[in-house]
């Protein structure tokens, strides 16, 4: 189908032949430029052939980011398809966040009914552990305090790296200093070993107990196929699949 990228194609963002018309590619392709840059989807194992859908997860508020794998499933009348990631890193907070993509399902499971919806959690290092990491990356000692270490690292040692570490980063304790600038301003609370490793290790520190919730889920055969929704909301538990019947 016509699309300007493969990026806005594999993000859902070309759902239709519109005015220009789909191609058919194989033996019968229409060799007429004037068609554009066309895109379509094929399943990784042979005969290649897969059924396209566009799938929508609309996410509802949540106080904090989550990161994780989002993956989906349809179930059709013949059975069910296999897992898709959908998404894979930094879920968005406080908003719709919305995750859609272009997805080739290799199985033909006839009538979709339900899309299936699957949330893996990234790891949650001990905070412990990562002020211990942080402080090793530093050559420092894991039971001093780690802004300490970094000053009198960053200044060459001594008992005024601190003093003058704390005046560099505009006065207060150099720990939630450093936390509050390594995280840019939200450091407050959290040990600077943490903030550091949260630079260092962008993404493992996990917010919040990590459930998110989906509040519509729509699947549209492509191309230009009619779109089945459902508005269902529903707390997605960590590593176990929710089932949201489509209308």
């Amino acid at each position: 189908m016509p699309c300007a990228s493969q990026e806005s194609y594999n993000n859902g963002q070309c759902v239709s032949c519109g005015n220009v018309g789909c191609n058919t590619p194989g033996l019968y392709v229409r060799k007429d430029r004037s068609l554009g840059n066309q895109f379509f989807a094929t399943s990784d194992t042979a005969p290649f052939c897969a059924q396209n859908y566009m799938v929508t997860i609309q996410l509802g508020q949540q106080l904090h980011s989550v990161n994780g794998e989002l993956k989906v499933s349809l179930r059709g009348d013949l059975g069910y398809t296999s897992w898709v990631q959908l998404a894979d890193g930094n879920l968005p907070a406080l908003g719709d966040g919305i995750s859609r993509r272009n997805v080739a399902f290799k199985e033909n499971v006839g009538t979709v009914r339900a899309v299936v919806v699957l949330f893996t959690p990234a790891p949650t290092p001990d905070p412990a552990a990562t002020t211990a990491l942080a402080s090793s990356l530093l050559g420092g000692d894991s039971d001093n305090d780690l802004g300490s270490v970094l000053a009198s690292s960053l200044l060459g040692g001594g008992g005024g790296g601190s003093s003058s570490s704390s005046s560099l980063l505009g006065g207060g304790d150099l720990g939630s200093a450093l936390a509050s600038s390594l995280l840019g301003g939200g450091g407050q609370g959290l040990s600077a070993g943490a903030g550091l490793a949260a630079a260092l290790l962008p993404g493992v520190l996990s917010q919040g107990d990590g459930t998110i919730e989906v509040t519509k889920a729509w699947v549209q055969p492509v191309p230009d196929g009619r779109p089945i929704s459902t508005y269902s909301r529903s707390k997605l538990t960590p590593g176990q699949s929710t089932e949201f019947i489509l209308q």
